[in-house]
């Protein structure tokens, strides 16, 4: 006995061929819509300006040393925080201070022919076109950044690409990135503060004694002046110094604890000579006018090169720090001006309209011959009313 298959496969059977030949039947608008398309997309792509892309590859290098100052914390059980310097570096590469260097250094707001309104700055416009012409590209596995560039000109693509690599030397050396580096140019502020201010001093001394014919003070006054000066350094020492402890340690360290109480004995050291009978201070008040005015005078410019003393000591220290822990980049692939078009790729842009042509058609058929169904239903019912 023969077995009947189920009707469902009939009705599959009799739906494909139905699809069939609602294709076949409107062959033709699909081919026309898939032909039209095509040929649009090729006259599309072949009108589209050409674009070039120069790309520089750079690899990141910083020290594995935390520093003096990192390992203090450590020892604390405190994390610094330390980032990875590929971070850092793709926050230059996007920065805007950046991007406006690159436009300024290479006029790019004339090159690039950006059309400004009245109510717009040129250069952020300029810097808006110019993020979406490049592309800054981190790679965690390989370690590596890439700048790619993307602009009509290919001589300009190599060139941008080349001024960001030097503007992001310029940064890097220029810019506090580090604990160290940040200290370090804490503490060069101070020094050539300080420095003026000492040059300051001595002029203002070398008038006065020119005025008052003063040469030089007592062996007690200038020792007083010693003490005097000696301690207001190690008080302006240990304030820096506790400074770059708190950056990193807790407020109730114990080292932290340790350095403000030495502190605070050093400042009743110098309220005691200031203020008591034997003080230097007292001694020189009671001086006549002229040694008075000396007095306080080389007072000044002692205390003030002591302090430059401690201080540069602490900027050398800085210095090796920073050395440390500074971060560098490392050019792998150098730019180059590119010979070979990276956009429009025509044969893709022509491949991916022509399939698309054939889903759009097919869907069209399918549309329509829904519309005719529900026009011919509607008929239908409206002849079978009639008839009624």
């Amino acid at each position: 006995m023969n077995e009947q298959k189920p009707s469902y496969y009939d009705n599959d059977e009799i739906d494909l061929y139905d699809l069939y030949l609602k294709i076949k039947k409107r062959r033709k608008m699909i081919l026309k819509i898939f032909f039209i398309s095509t040929i649009l997309s090729v006259v599309i792509s072949l009108l589209w300006p050409k674009s070039y892309k120069s790309e520089a590859t750079l690899i990141p290098l910083a020290s594995s040393s935390y520093g003096e100052l990192s390992q203090l914390a450590a020892l604390a059980g405190i994390s610094t925080g330390k980032q990875d310097p590929a971070n850092k570096i793709m926050a230059v590469l996007n920065s805007d201070t950046i991007k406006e260097q690159v436009i300024k250094d290479l006029d790019l707001v004339t090159r690039l022919e950006i059309k400004i309104s009245k109510d717009e700055n040129p250069v952020y416009e300029t810097a808006r076109k110019l993020s979406k012409m490049v592309d800054v590209v981190s790679d965690k596995k390989l370690g590596i950044i890439k700048i790619e560039v993307v602009v009509k000109d290919p001589v300009l693509a190599k060139e941008i690409a080349e001024k960001y690599i030097e503007k992001l030397r310029v940064i890097l050396s220029e810019k506090a990135l580090t604990l160290a580096k940040a200290n370090r140019v804490f503490l060069e502020e101070e020094l050539n503060k300080l420095r003026k201010k000492i040059e300051q001093q001595k002029s203002l001394l070398a008038a006065f004694q020119k005025k008052e014919k003063i040469i030089e003070p007592t062996d007690q006054i200038k020792g007083a002046m010693a003490l005097y000066a000696e301690l207001v350094g190690k008080k302006m020492a240990l304030e820096v110094e506790i400074r770059q402890l708190e950056s990193i340690l807790s407020a109730d360290n114990p080292q932290i604890k340790s350095k403000k109480d030495l502190l605070e004995n050093i400042k009743k050291e110098i309220a005691k000579l200031e203020t008591t009978k034997e003080g230097a201070v007292l001694s020189i008040a009671g001086a006549p006018t002229a040694i008075k005015g000396y007095s306080d005078l080389i007072m000044d410019l002692k205390t003030s090169e002591e302090l430059y003393k401690n201080l540069y000591a602490l900027y050398e220290k800085a210095r090796l720090e920073e050395l440390k822990e500074d971060i560098f980049v490392e050019v792998i692939d150098y730019p180059k001006i590119p010979d070979i078009k990276f956009k429009p790729k025509r044969s893709l842009i022509v491949a991916i309209t022509a399939i698309s042509s054939l889903f759009i058609g097919i869907f069209l058929v399918f549309f329509l011959e829904f519309l005719e169904n529900i026009s011919s239903s509607a008929q239908t019912k409206q002849d079978n009313s009639y008839g009624s």
